[in-house]
């Protein structure tokens, strides 16, 4: 890549978890809550929280799962099931479960830094939330195996994200402490409500406050939400259905872009004031959530303004403190032009089946400009991550 005039920052990363990734560093006290894997006859694992199956998940992502980019590949057979020859085990891949080797990638692909995100572990909180005290211990164990096995900032290239939870708020700012230490460049909590109040309630101003002053921005990767339990049940849904199981309904009204829509809405709304990131959400849902943050400001809204009473159009707010990785398939001039160049992001979702497997060619037929091309493939995160 000695030709090219600059190397990329890719903040959607993925890596693979081994067994023990919630239990290495696993206070003992929780050994019977636990989230972990048991394994069959046949050698594959199912995750557990504790004596209970995961609900979202039946299968351990690590066994066996679509190559990288395959999901691309058949768009238009993407209801039926991949071949067999599609599949591959992620530990045959050595870039997927090894730090050196993903480094050796990254030279190979013209690539500065990643920003690193779990599989597994996308699935987890909600489930975990049943026992908020099992919740953060489990999480606080995955934070040190993540950072012992990939580092939360190794070698200023790859950056592990910490996940973060709020159940219990001074539990939250002392791991957000501990993370902070131990270099973290971003931390990433669940686009969801907590405890039935909004992230964005007054009551987390510590967290915020604390991430505000350290200048880490705050991200949101495309997760089990617990929208489905929180929402569609009221349209007479099953709370907790697997992955594979969301009825057409539930995926179209409850996963994916309704979470982070009010997320982001809420941090506006309710006037917190620091950096943010959405991450493997897409971003075709953003003109909307402008047009209507700005409508309901405009309408002259008297009530209780939770956090105080913002003071510029929303969609300002937003321009000024969200940062998007649209999807690659998304109108990325139109975002481009909404919200500006200097808030898109490059977010090719490696290895993923459904991820780009060149993240170089992420943004071909994009329409963008060679300096616009240069923020939104480096600039933009290598600010963000303070390179």
């Amino acid at each position: 890549m000695a030709d090219e005039p600059y190397r990329l920052v890719d903040v959607d990363n993925h890596y693979y978890e081994p067994d023990d990734c919630f239990t290495r560093h696993l206070d003992p006290a929780f050994a019977d809550r636990a989230f972990h894997i048991e394994r069959g006859p046949d050698g594959l694992g199912r995750p557990y929280f504790g004596t209970t199956p995961s609900y979202y998940l039946v299968s351990n992502p690590a066994d066996l799962i679509g190559r990288p980019g395959v999901v691309r590949e058949h768009k238009d057979e993407r209801y039926k099931p991949l071949a067999v020859t599609d599949l591959v085990r992620p530990g045959d891949i050595p870039e997927v479960a090894r730090r050196d080797s993903r480094v050796e990638w990254m030279d190979a692909n013209g690539i500065e830094a990643v920003v690193m995100w779990p599989s597994l572990g996308l699935t987890v909180e909600i489930q975990m939330r049943d026992d908020p005290a099992a919740c953060v211990a489990n999480l606080r164990s995955f934070n040190r195996w993540l950072d012992e096995e990939w580092g939360f900032d190794h070698r200023h290239r790859i950056f592990a994200v910490p996940w973060m939870t709020l159940v219990d708020l001074d539990e939250a700012v002392a791991e957000l402490e501990y993370v902070l230490g131990r270099g973290a460049r971003l931390v990433h909590l669940l686009f969801a409500p907590v405890n039935d109040r909004s992230i964005g309630d007054p009551c987390f101003d510590p967290f915020w406050a604390r991430l505000e002053e350290a200048g880490v921005p705050v991200a949101f990767h495309g997760a089990e939400s617990g929208y489905n339990q929180l929402l569609s049940v009221r349209w007479g849904e099953e709370p907790r259905p697997p992955a594979h199981a969301q009825s057409a309904f539930q995926r179209a009204c409850f996963f994916g872009e309704r979470p982070i829509m009010d997320t982001l809405a809420s941090l506006v709304l309710h006037n917190v004031r620091l950096q943010a990131m959405s991450v493997e959400n897409g971003s075709w849902w953003v003109p909307f959530l402008l047009r209507t943050m700005d409508r309901a400001e405009v309408t002259g809204a008297q009530g209780h303004w939770l956090g105080g009473r913002i003071d510029d159009r929303p969609s300002e707010i937003f321009r000024r403190h969200v940062s998007v990785a649209p999807f690659d398939d998304d109108d990325v001039r139109s975002l481009v032009e909404l919200i500006g160049a200097p808030r898109v992001l490059l977010g090719s979702d490696y290895p993923h089946p459904e991820g780009h497997p060149d993240p170089r060619r992420f943004f071909d037929g994009a329409g963008l400009t060679e300096e616009e091309l240069r923020l939104v493939t480096r600039d933009n995160a290598a600010a963000l991550l303070r390179l």
